[in-house]
């Protein structure tokens, strides 16, 4: 524009879609008329996303004024389609779907036991478990950069959203560097934010069967707007809500490099999957032993550390050789679970809690060297993952309902999957000015983590 306002108009739209065929299955309970092959419907979601973006560079103000504004519009949409009834039906001894558990018997084998409905391994979407849901939100932002002197930078930004679904959120950001010398500089900032529950958290919902210490346990994942979770207490989702702050220098002399970040994010009602519910007065008739939910269920604080050292010198006429070390170390505390009235070890228990601390490995290193002249390069890359610790419930009878029964099952229960070192490789030849041939290998020696139980057995997975 004329007046010095750079101007960008855009849109973008995406859409998943997901549709499950099954094949080398069956349906026990529809017995030698099941079929081997089932159409178990699907998923899809798709996102459309309008956005006017302003910005503009005032040389004339201090050292240097940077001011951006804008406006968003999205529209979202989530559904599930169902399959064939063959893929979701539980039928009777006579062959006919069940439809009214209190008048029709369940099919059984020789042995009285009950044959389990819907195609095993995946079972599919019943028309219970159609949705098509849609919702839009529209955001505002102001972001503006201004450089006091050659060597002080302050920004901030502010953003509003507002969703048809769950309401609004105002979140802003401060920012500042400071350069002490020409080669080391100081930088921080700090800033809000948040994360809206998806459509599909919100609504996806299906009954499937979980193998628990070898026993099928027929279980459902309920929507968080259906009668069944309301039953059990738990509450509409809500937005995570966000704090960050991160304090860090870079410096630069020569070939050398380096910038270290310290950092802290804390997130409010983070959304988890909550453990299995089993009171068989709510779920009894709906077939199923188990249920579990999204909730709003815990706050966490993660600190860390980022690292990255480089150094790059030249080699001979044409070549040059880069040498970088990475690394990232966290520490993710689960600072309270929102279980209210419930049961702690059944809203989220302790083999929960293990997977999302797991989350955020303890550290990851990583040592990249590289060679490059006109004609070739090369590249060896070696990872250096932490060991990970993970409750494996499957193999427990009987999740704990007490912290004595959860300190009881650790030693049968904790999986320990060792540290592990991945060496990637690469390989180039400019043939031509147009062609050019490359080769590499990521996992270069195929390594995997070890698994090693606490009873002292070792597997690999």
């Amino acid at each position: 524009m004329e007046n010095g306002w750079n101007v960008d108009f855009n849109n973008t739209f995406g859409r998943n879609f997901f549709h499950y065929y099954i094949k080398d299955s069956n349906n026990a309970s529809m017995q030698d008329l099941s079929p081997t092959d089932f159409d178990a419907g699907g998923h899809y979601l798709s996102q459309n996303t309008t956005g006017l973006d302003f910005n503009k560079y005032l040389d004339d103000v201090a050292s240097g004024l940077s001011l951006a504004f804008g406006f968003e519009y999205r529209t979202e949409n989530f559904g599930i389609f169902a399959g064939e009834e063959a893929s979701y039906g539980l039928y009777d001894e006579n062959g006919v779907i069940i439809t009214n558990p209190a008048v029709q018997t369940v099919a059984t084998d020789s042995n009285g036991d009950v044959l389990s409905g819907s195609s095993q391994g995946f079972p599919g979407y019943s028309p219970d478990n159609e949705v098509d849901r849609s919702r839009t939100n529209y955001g505002i932002y102001f972001d503006t950069e201004l450089n006091v002197s050659e060597a002080f930078m302050l920004a901030g930004a502010l953003r509003f959203e507002q969703y048809s679904d769950f309401g609004s959120t105002f979140n802003g950001k401060l920012a500042s560097r400071l350069k002490v010398t020409d080669n080391f500089t100081l930088r921080g900032s700090i800033s809000t934010g948040f994360r809206a529950p998806s459509l599909a958290q919100l609504y996806y919902n299906l009954k499937f069967t979980n193998i628990v210490a070898g026993t099928s346990v027929p279980s459902l994942l309920s929507a968080n707007n259906s009668t069944v979770t309301k039953a059990f207490g738990i509450g509409q989702l809500n937005e995570e809500k966000a704090f960050n702050a991160s304090i860090g220098f870079t410096y630069k002399k020569g070939g050398f490099t380096a910038t270290i970040d310290a950092y802290s994010i804390s997130v409010d009602d983070r959304i988890i999957l909550t453990d299995n519910f089993t009171d068989q007065t709510v779920l009894g008739p709906l077939n199923v032993d188990a249920a579990q939910f999204f909730a709003n269920g815990v706050d966490t604080r993660t600190n860390g550390l980022d690292i990255v050292l480089g150094y790059g010198t030249s080699v001979g006429d044409e070549g040059k050789i880069q040498v970088d070390l990475i690394g990232n170390l966290n520490d993710l505390t689960i600072k309270e679970i929102h279980n209210g009235a419930l049961n702690e070890f059944t809203f989220f228990g302790p083999f929960s809690q293990a997977y999302l601390k797991a989350a955020a490995p303890d550290y990851k290193f990583g040592l990249n060297l590289g060679y490059t002249n006109k004609k070739f390069n090369a590249s060896v890359a070696l990872t250096q993952f932490s060991e990970v610790t993970l409750q494996d419930f499957q193999w427990v009878d009987s999740p704990p309902t007490t912290q004595a029964e959860a300190d009881a099952l650790y030693p049968v229960a904790t999986d320990i999957y060792k540290a592990a070192l991945i060496v990637d490789l690469s390989l180039g030849y400019q043939i031509s000015e147009k062609l050019k041939l490359s080769i590499g290998a990521n996992n270069l020696f195929n390594t995997y983590r070890r698994h090693n139980l606490m009873d002292g057995q070792i597997k690999v997975v």
